[in-house]
């Protein structure tokens, strides 16, 4: 939620920055946080008009602007290009979660109550769940003698087996579709959610990840499970 919470101010900067003032008013953060960013099916009925209306009403004034916002995207000035990136990210899953006909939607409202109360009990599983994999972790890293990298590599491979611990966990206690949903939600946010470990790291530290793959000696069918959540945790580009 953290990276949702930082984007969405960032939304103010290209609102403000388009002189749109006037959509200010929309702005959808603050109902948001009201119900954690995980509204549930009512919640997110109430939600979606004043979403909606709020990147529609952005939209016109971002037209006016000297560049297309998707444009902007490709510029180097760095803050405009976080603000652009932000801007365009949302407003994709926001308008795919809010089409009553999509399958993120279904998905989404389907799952939402049970994805609630699992959020509350993941983080004590996977801990323990972690524990022998710290030491198949070190046994990857045994021959990375720079220190510098050694804390990347750790860093990125315990995230990686965080995300698949997470989306498996998802799976056996709120059932598949939760599982493809929340594997929906952070591809779509994938371009925001750059890992400090895997940043520092060639090719966002895909090898490394095959290697703890490997170790981790899955059925096949739970090894492309975390294989799908590994390819979540990257650099940014």
């Amino acid at each position: 939620m953290k990276v949702v919470i930082l984007h969405l101010f960032l939304l103010v900067g290209i609102t403000q920055a388009c002189n749109s003032t006037e959509c200010i008013d929309l702005y959808p953060a603050a109902d948001f946080m009201e119900h954690d960013f995980l509204p549930n099916r009512e919640q997110l009925l109430n939600l979606c008009p004043k979403t909606l209306q709020f990147f529609d009403c952005t939209n016109r004034y971002i037209s006016t602007c000297e560049k297309d916002i998707r444009e902007l995207a490709l510029l180097d000035d760095l803050l405009t290009e976080r603000m652009t990136l932000s801007y365009v990210t949302l407003e994709k899953l926001a308008r795919e979660i809010c089409d009553e006909n999509s399958t993120l939607h279904k998905g989404y409202v389907d799952s939402i109550d049970c994805f609630r109360d699992f959020l509350s009990t993941v983080n004590s599983v996977c801990a323990e769940e972690s524990l022998p994999v710290e030491a198949k972790i070190l046994e990857i890293l045994r021959f990375v003698k720079d220190e510098d990298e050694l804390y990347p590599s750790a860093a990125c491979l315990k995230s990686a087996f965080e995300m698949g611990c997470f989306t498996v966990q998802l799976e056996k206690t709120c059932g598949e579709t939760a599982r493809t949903t929340a594997v929906s939600v952070l591809q779509t946010l994938k371009p925001l959610m750059g890992n400090e470990g895997c940043l520092q790291l060639e090719n966002g530290g895909a090898e490394l990840k095959a290697k703890l793959l490997e170790a981790l000696d899955l059925e096949e069918s739970q090894k492309i499970k975390f294989q799908i959540a590994f390819d979540l945790v990257r650099r940014k580009r």
